[in-house]
């Protein structure tokens, strides 16, 4: 959720960012879930048919009608690009830990705000960085503390009569 500190930035549609982040973070626990019985495009196939309604639900219900020839590319090009997110974090939650994913899966916000900034003119200010500065922060933060607790979990453990052995010798 990408919200700006004070309330000059809370709206009463600013909820909807609320409701979309609760219902992104439940479709990646549904996901994270599925991934031990199912396949990763049955996944993706069943949320896909999932969503086509409420895509459908929040937008002009003659929308299509508004599509020229000169669109078709970029709607491709969007369709094909969301397949291809949900195809990888699907595959990443199935080989890497939630904890690890999901942070790594915020650092496109500071894709975005560059391409914003590149291509449409967008205004950085201290916010934005200060916004990618935490979330780069945090990213590394889950990384250390993950391979802290791999190094730990795989260190070598001494065999009993050992351990045993050396509390005797106390």
């Amino acid at each position: 959720m990408i919200l700006r500190p004070g309330m000059d930035a809370f709206q009463p549609a600013t909820l909807l960012l609320i409701i979309g982040s609760l219902l992104f973070a439940t479709a990646a626990i549904v996901t994270k879930k599925l991934i031990l019985t199912e396949t990763t495009f049955s996944i993706m196939f069943w949320m896909n048919l999932m969503q086509l309604p409420m895509n459908f639900a929040g937008s002009h219900p003659l929308f299509f009608l508004k599509l020229d020839a000169s669109m078709m590319l970029p709607v491709l090009g969007v369709a094909v690009a969301g397949l291809a997110i949900h195809y990888c974090l699907t595959n990443a939650f199935r080989y890497g830990d939630a904890m690890i994913v999901i942070p790594m899966d915020f650092l496109r916000v500071q894709l975005v705000a560059v391409v914003g900034w590149m291509f449409y003119g967008e205004r950085l200010d201290i916010f934005v960085f200060a916004g990618a500065a935490l979330i780069v922060t945090g990213v590394l933060w889950n990384v250390r503390g993950e391979a802290r607790r791999s190094d730990t979990a795989h260190a070598p453990v001494a065999p009993r009569s050992t351990a045993i052995q050396a509390a005797k010798s106390f």
